[in-house]
């Protein structure tokens, strides 16, 4: 539940431990280099990125695709970027962005992008800046909300419009964070020399493949830990699909909803996501509306990962094989 891992499972089909993204930031043991979000040079690199984003899927099978923001739209990821894309440091306002998607829907039959991605932040920064249950969030919802109608009015007026699908869905939920519960990990073991990548709700640490001193190192840290526990990378839990890529630690720390690994002494936000995504604070929205779609029908909560192979098959398109997604999860949604 951390932005940029579940964006990109979002656009793949696949968990982190398998598309490699797993986290905002976070260190590759093989390449001794660190991917960073608020880097282009990283942002940019498509061999950070593993699997297949929906984006590559469409045009690589002959579609045309358009990015107005979405993680991983700005690297050439398999060698492909979208036809038109859009780095993210020229984002523009909510309303001029939705204008550019209503403009690219506008273009003749043979250059219209058949699949758009589109990105708001507002109620992220506002979560993180009020906690989740505030003024300042509400507002920002209406802000989003408003910018959803102006496109939802812009697509009705399309002479294709009944052609038009939308999926909106949102990367993560928000918890309020308790500042009586974040640990310095310095405070609690003896972490001298290795190599720690803090996730705000986590951290992963490594110790270069030594598991003697892993061991030491979990086992320091749970004699002290209130609120969570760390784990080797093999003990993760199944439920977290956090265990399979070197890109994880050899060390992985997991707080409890409401906690925080703190470092540096820097004051934590008043509102935080990367808990585990099944806690309900964590849980996102899925809303779609099309003409494969049933009106009016509902599902339980289901993982990202399924989108992907959705929204391929709203396109027609073959989606990748190797993924962890699967139709079916989302199929009662579709009017058969």
């Amino acid at each position: 539940s951390l932005t940029f891992p579940s964006h990109y499972s979002i656009a793949t089909g696949l968990y982190p431990e398998h598309h490699g993204i797993v986290g905002n930031r976070f260190f590759d043991p093989t390449r001794d280099e660190q991917y960073n979000y608020q880097n282009s040079s990283s942002v940019q690199d498509g061999t950070w990125y593993g699997g297949e984003p929906i984006w590559v899927t469409a045009e690589t099978q002959g579609m045309v695709a358009a990015a107005m923001l979405f993680v991983g739209t700005e690297a050439a990821i398999g060698g492909v970027r979208p036809t038109f894309w859009t780095p993210y440091d020229n984002r523009g306002s909510r309303l001029e962005r939705v204008d550019q998607v209503l403009a690219w829907l506008s273009m003749p039959d043979g250059e219209r992008p058949h699949l758009i991605t589109l990105y708001f932040s507002a109620v992220d920064g506002a979560g993180h800046d009020t906690g989740p249950a505030t003024g300042a969030v509400e507002a920002a919802v209406g802000q989003v909300d408003a910018a959803l109608g102006h496109l939802l009015d812009g697509i009705e007026r399309l002479p294709h419009a009944d052609q038009v699908s939308v999926v909106a869905v949102s990367d993560h939920g928000m918890g309020a964070v308790d500042p009586t519960r974040v640990v310095d990990l310095r405070d609690i073991a003896t972490i001298t020399g290795i190599r720690t990548v803090v996730t705000g709700t986590g951290a992963n640490l490594f110790v270069g493949g030594d598991m003697v001193r892993a061991r030491a190192v979990r086992d320091d840290i749970n004699d002290q830990l209130r609120d969570g526990r760390a784990y080797l990378r093999a003990e993760v839990p199944d439920a977290l699909h956090y265990r399979a890529h070197a890109r994880i630690g050899d060390v992985v720390v997991v707080t409890e909803p409401g906690a925080m690994v703190g470092f540096g002494g820097r004051a934590p936000p008043t509102g935080m996501h990367g808990w585990d995504p099944r806690a309900s604070d964590m849980h996102g929205i899925f809303l779609a509306t099309g003409g494969e779609i049933a009106p009016g029908r509902r599902i339980g909560p289901v993982d990202s990962v399924h989108i992907y192979p959705f929204l391929a098959h709203l396109l027609r398109l073959t989606p990748n094989p190797d993924i962890d997604g699967d139709l079916s999860m989302l199929a009662a949604l579709l009017d058969q």
